[in-house]
């Protein structure tokens, strides 16, 4: 998010650094988009087809306008579609970003968990203040699956001191991030 920092490491390291990201104006010559609705897409694809419930969705934006995260929020909006489902206020958490906002976002999930069984939140850290306040309001919780190894770090240093649970770390599904051939990324996956 500091664009000069990161100009600073780029000219300071030419050649040696890549960014991977969803748009990053300025920086054509050392950076990788990753197409983010398609990631997000195939992981609400996930989610609905192994609970069969509607999916929570939160996003660091407003949902409707067109801005950074504004291609995950149409890969949402395109899945409810395709899966004939109608947007459901109580199921959209907007303007989430940190691990306080996953907490109070644990709030408004937990009513819910009858009616749905997946969250997709499209931050790490919400995702971990999100199983922090789940684990605390049903401690019967006992599994956490993260995806990617940069997830799994991020859980394992802020979240797993709180919540006394290793995760497992999935492989990411990300195709900027594709070490697991899709056969093994399925596996590892239904075996979750």
């Amino acid at each position: 998010e500091d664009r000069k920092y990161v100009a600073g490491l780029l000219e300071a390291y030419p050649k040696r650094i890549v960014l991977v990201n969803e748009e990053i104006q300025g920086f054509s010559e050392n950076s990788i988009t990753i197409d983010q609705y398609r990631a997000t897409r195939d992981g609400l694809e996930y989610l609905y087809e192994k609970y069969r419930t509607p999916v929570v969705y939160a996003t660091g934006t407003s949902f409707f306008k067109a801005e950074h995260g504004g291609m995950r929020n149409r890969a949402y909006q395109d899945f409810l579609k395709d899966h004939g489902l109608e947007l459901d206020d109580r199921m959209l958490f907007t303007n989430v970003h940190s691990i306080d906002d996953g907490l109070k976002m644990a709030e408004g999930v937990a009513p819910l968990i009858p009616e749905t069984k997946a969250v997709f939140a499209n931050s790490d850290e919400v995702a971990v203040g999100l199983i922090a306040g789940l684990l605390k309001r049903y401690p019967g919780i006992t599994r956490i699956c993260t995806t990617g190894s940069a997830a799994a770090r991020f859980y394992h240093r802020l979240a797993e001191p709180q919540t006394g649970l290793a995760a497992i770390a999935l492989p990411s599904p990300s195709a900027a991030n594709a070490r697991t051939a899709f056969p093994q990324l399925l596996s590892a996956y239904r075996a979750a």
